[in-house]
């Protein structure tokens, strides 16, 4: 017998750790249902052999579930533990029983069920409460405390399983006492002061909230009306003097039940309807379209349905309210009316919202609008209000019946139905009324809904006469499919971006065609966003001295700020500047020739390939130096200014980037690697308010070599003529030594010194400051000269 029930331990232990077969055969059959054949089952539990093998994780398993571990060495083959059929059946005899884990209660009780039974009386009401209680058991005895009624309820009695209970008051609540648990049947009688015939005829009561609640009551009273507060069923019926009322409620903290007499009911004569509407009234570029909230009061008896007369011309598009039916038109009497029938007859207050539209032509028309009468209206009154949404415009022809009001006393509801000012009110108290409006359609003035807030640019000369355009626009786009803009003939284009993506421009007549995005919507209105174009041109290289000019690309897009940096060669100079643009104060006519006069040039910022931004306090100063060499009618911004240096800063950069760039040339990308010089002579030009005029600058160079020649030749023209003219000069030169006193060293240096000063400034001050010396030398001996 031990044989039998060892060996039955041990299959039943083997099937138990054999899971990972049966969960393998397991995965291809219907949940639930385990199919392993008999020969591998068998071999599984190896019932024919003395030895059991147990993988190393089955051992250790084994051995937690026994609560001690082994230290005898066991014989091990691949990795697996070979135990002979003693060693296993000891193991499993020393095997513990699982636990299984005890599952929490909900609560400590639950109240199951209440219900109420009452009894009025003259001057009271007698309640018997009865619940139905279910107490979980706990680990520990314990007394278990189930809050009832407050305390300003009279308790009769109170009986737990028909015995009397354990009362106490405990937070403001009878609250019952025990220490058995289990089902439990609970009884509560109480008394509520009440009045039978007099005032009020009511009572109530807070009770515990449990998920089934009924109430019944026997009332001493012969055709009464009961209501029980969120009743969800009631049943009352009379006989012999006596009324039994039947409810059942849902969770509730309160029972609330009132009673009073039936009233007869008297014959119920026709209905009687009132109205009152309020029609809006808004003229569209098609139609006049009518809104009209029509409320009405239906008196006396009920209605199945609700008929409108039509006005003439128009057509009913949607009638909304509660609890209609399908509303149709009908013809009565050469007359259109709307017929509306409703669910389920009506009575009381309700509103109907009914939508219509009377088409336009495009010509000038006189519409006529007499509103929507309700047939049978015992009276009938309303507001309308007049609202224009086009361009046409709209004034009053006439009108009848019809109150002319301000706007503003109008009722609130009808004016908040606007999205525009009201251009007419009117009140009316009856039907017929009549209004006329004449109404004119204007011709639409076209709009910008694509605007170039700024447009910032910067173009290289090289000294071969080649030029590199980048040009930036930031564009704020309502519909406008693409920007078009015409470049200068031979032109190429090298890339186009927009929005920061690559973009494939297209041509027509002449022109380039970019496409663009849709602004999208932010907190302030349309977000701008970038269209970057780089672009390449050639012209005659620069020489000696000449003329050159250049274009900056206008699209067919209003600009309200142009800003533009134009580098030239180092090695000229470049005594004037002219075009449609404005100039910076550098770029005057009058600093210009300063600068020729001084040998001076003006000079770039540090490195054109310099991208590194500047701290915040430097790039305020530099903004604010850039901002005082321009005219302050331009009233260039802050912004547009420093994006402008960063556009001159980052210019060869962005160049070489898009030429490293391994994408095709359909992405936009340039075609051709160029170098870029690192420093050049730069100017700036800017425009406000620019609409598809042409905005260009020209301006003369002369080379450095060019200029020396000049200066060259100057001095030996000014030589020639001294010599020439010595004659006169000597004689001059003495009579002013005769007439001032004066030696001619001084009066030498300080006509060497006006000559030299245009062209060599250090020494031209040197022969000045050599020939003051002198004069205040010659002056001091004099005065010693006059003291003796």
């Amino acid at each position: 017998m031990k044989q039998i029930w060892s060996l039955s331990r041990a299959l039943m232990f083997i099937v138990l750790f054999s899971h990972s077969l049966i969960l393998q055969a397991q995965e291809n059959r219907p949940e639930g249902l385990v199919s392993i054949p008999w020969e591998k089952f068998q071999k599984l539990l190896t019932l024919d052999e003395d030895e059991i093998v147990l993988s190393l994780e089955e051992y250790q398993v084994i051995l937690k579930q026994t609560g001690r571990s082994y230290t005898q060495p066991l014989p091990v083959r691949n990795g697996k533990v070979i135990l002979s059929r003693a060693q296993f059946n000891s193991i499993l005899n020393q095997m513990k029983p699982a636990e299984l884990e005890k599952m929490k209660p909900p609560a400590d009780y639950l109240i199951i069920r209440s219900s109420y039974k009452g009894k009025l009386t003259a001057d009271s009401v007698s309640i018997q409460a009865d619940f139905d209680i279910e107490i979980f058991q706990t680990a520990k005895p314990k007394y278990y405390k189930i809050p009832l009624f407050p305390q300003n309820l009279a308790l009769k009695k109170v009986l737990l399983d028909q015995e009397d209970a354990l009362i106490t008051m405990e937070n403001g609540r009878y609250t019952v006492t025990t220490l058995a648990a289990g089902k439990h049947h609970l009884t509560v009688y109480f008394s509520l002061k009440t009045v039978l015939q007099g005032q009020p005829q009511s009572f109530s009561f807070p009770v515990p909230m449990t998920p089934i609640t009924s109430l019944e009551l026997e009332i001493p009273l012969s055709n009464v009306s009961v209501e029980v507060t969120n009743a969800q069923q009631l049943v009352c019926a009379g006989h012999n003097g006596l009324t039994r009322v039947s409810a059942l409620l849902p969770a509730t903290s309160h029972i609330h039940v009132r009673w009073r007499k039936k009233i007869p009911e008297a014959e119920k004569g026709p209905a009687k309807i009132y109205v009152n509407s309020q029609n809006h009234l808004i003229i569209e570029d098609d139609a006049l379209r009518i809104n009209a909230s029509i409320a009405l009061s239906v008196l006396q008896n009920s209605i199945s349905s609700v008929l409108l007369r039509v006005p003439h011309g128009y057509n009913v598009l949607e009638v909304r309210g509660s609890n209609l039916g399908d509303w149709q038109e009908v013809e009565q009497k050469d007359q259109r009316f709307l017929n509306i029938p409703f669910m389920y007859p009506q009575k009381g207050k309700f509103t109907l919202s009914i939508l219509a539209e009377k088409l336009l032509p495009e010509t000038p028309i006189t519409v006529e609008y007499n509103g929507f009468e309700v047939a049978d209206a015992i009276r009938e009154k309303g507001f309308l209000g007049v609202e224009l949404k086009s361009t046409s415009e709209a004034i009053v022809a006439d009108h009848r019946e019809l109150d002319r009001l301000d706007v503003s006393e109008l009722p609130q509801a009808l004016i908040s139905l606007s999205q525009k000012p009201l251009l007419f009110g009117f009140k009316y108290l009856h039907h017929p009324f009549s209004l006329v409006l004449d109404i004119t359609k204007h011709a639409e003035l076209t709009t910008i809904n694509t605007v170039v807030d700024s447009a910032s640019g910067v173009t290289l000369f090289t000294e071969d006469g080649k030029l590199v355009h980048r040009i930036v626009y930031k564009i704020r786009n309502n519909s406008k499919q693409f920007m078009s803009l015409t470049l200068p003939r031979g032109s190429q284009v090298w890339s186009v971006f927009v929005g920061g993506e690559p973009t494939k421009p297209m041509i027509n007549e002449k022109k380039i065609l970019i496409p663009l995005n849709r602004s999208k919507q932010g907190a302030t209105g349309l977000v701008a966003f970038d269209v970057e174009l780089i672009y390449y041109e050639k012209s005659n290289p620069f020489h000696f001295c000449n003329v050159k000019e250049g274009y900056f690309p206008v699209p067919d897009v209003l600009m309200s700020q142009m800003t533009w940096s134009v580098y030239l060669p180092i090695g000229y100079t470049y005594p004037y500047f002219g075009g449609t643009v404005e100039k910076e104060n550098v770029a005057s006519f009058l600093n210009t020739q300063t600068q020729v006069l001084n040998g001076t040039r003006h000079n770039s910022l540090p490195g054109m390939l310099n991208s590194e931004p500047n701290d915040a306090k430097q790039r305020r100063q530099e903004v604010s130096q850039l901002k005082k060499r321009f005219n302050p009618n331009l009233a260039l911004s802050e912004e547009q200014l420093s994006y402008q240096i960063d556009n001159e800063r980052q210019f060869g950069q962005r160049v070489q980037q898009l030429q490293q760039e391994a994408v095709p040339l359909t992405k936009g990308f340039v075609p051709i690697r160029i170098q870029i010089p690192k420093t050049g002579q730069i100017f700036r030009f800017a425009k406000t308010i620019v609409s598809e005029e042409p905005l260009h600058m020209n301006f003369t160079f002369i080379s450095h070599t060019a200029l020396l020649t000049i200066t060259v030749f100057i001095m030996l023209g000014l030589l020639i003529c001294v010599y020439l003219l010595r004659g006169k000069i000597k004689n001059f030169l003495r009579a002013c030594q005769n007439r001032y006193q004066l030696s001619y060293t001084p009066l030498v240096f300080l006509i060497l010194g006006i000559i030299l000063l245009p062209h060599t400034k250090y020494y031209a001050i040197l022969c000045l400051v050599i020939s003051g010396l002198a004069f205040i030398l010659i002056w001091k001996r004099k005065r010693q000269e006059k003291a003796v």
